[in-house]
């Protein structure tokens, strides 16, 4: 799944940059950079704390059906409120105003992210089925791309198709759901217990988003869009990179979480002690591969 983060962009973005030019990309980029800040209040650590405490209980059916019923309710009231927030700057800020189909387009994402719940097919390590789900959608987007991109001025076309072959798959993973866990009252659900670990999580997933969004944010914000579509460009690679660096983290996570919660301490800090050292040798190729 992290070749297919890494490859796919390789082949899009060439094409991308030659259609939209700089000025196009920077408007996705400055409008993906504000979307993304809502997102990180939707998630609300979600994306962390799901997946840790998921599985933690992932062998008791009632109990991770009970869990799963409890965090996907906050995240979706969490998410309208972000959304109800979005819109209200979209309408009396003039920069979104600017921006105002992007924004729109875009901040599907985020209501698709919290529809997916990705955290908890994480913590159940199906990662065949995230992976296939995941490259079968990015192939469709590149379909799409090549069929409806052709001019400079289809950077909301764009978009579409980046929802589209990024987080259309959330859809099926909602559905699929239904099979992994059972229903539940919500009169049954304490939903109170999460609400301190969670606000935990999103002072730690705040303090990284907002450092990460701010410079493509502001420079939108004191540039122009052409600046802004070449300093992506550099980004972009950057992240693919880190994200080679992180996969061994994100597949270890939920096996962390269920060591950790019953107990497993050897096998806990065995598993970190392998992920560390994976981190220290990839990480320092990665960066003399940069420098090269």
């Amino acid at each position: 799944m992290t070749c297919s983060n890494f490859i796919f962009p390789l082949i899009t973005f060439p094409y991308v940059s030659r259609v939209l030019l700089a000025d196009g990309n920077g408007k996705i980029n400055f409008a993906t950079a504000i979307v993304n800040y809502f997102m990180l209040f939707a998630s609300l650590g979600m994306p962390l704390y799901g997946v840790r405490t998921c599985a933690i209980v992932r062998d008791d059916r009632k109990k991770l059906s009970r869990t799963v019923k409890e965090l996907f309710t906050i995240s979706m009231v969490a998410t309208a409120l972000s959304l109800v927030v979005l819109l209200v700057m979209i309408g009396i800020v003039p920069k979104f105003q600017e921006y105002r189909g992007l924004l729109l387009v875009l901040s599907s994402n985020i209501w698709l992210q919290a529809l997916g719940m990705d955290w908890l097919y994480q913590a159940l390590e199906e990662y065949s089925y995230i992976t296939v789900r995941s490259v079968a959608f990015k192939i469709v987007g590149i379909i799409l791309m090549f069929m409806f991109v052709h001019e400079h001025g289809d950077y909301v076309v764009y978009a579409i198709i980046t929802v589209i072959g990024g987080n259309g798959s959330m859809v099926l993973n909602y559905l699929r759901s239904f099979k992994l866990v059972d229903r539940v009252p919500l009169h049954e659900c304490n939903l109170r217990q999460h609400v301190k670990p969670l606000f935990g999580l999103f002072l730690l997933s705040a303090a990284w988003s907002l450092y990460a969004n701010m410079d493509t944010a502001m420079l939108g914000f004191l540039s122009n869009d052409t600046q802004n579509g070449y300093f992506g460009a550099s980004v972009k690679i950057k992240q693919m990179l880190i994200a080679c660096i992180s996969a061994l983290g994100t597949v270890l996570l939920p096996r962390l979480a269920n060591y950790f919660g019953n107990g497993r301490t050897k096998e806990f800090y065995e598993l970190l002690k392998k992920d560390s050292s994976f981190i220290m040798v990839a990480g320092f190729y990665v960066v003399v591969f940069c420098i090269f």
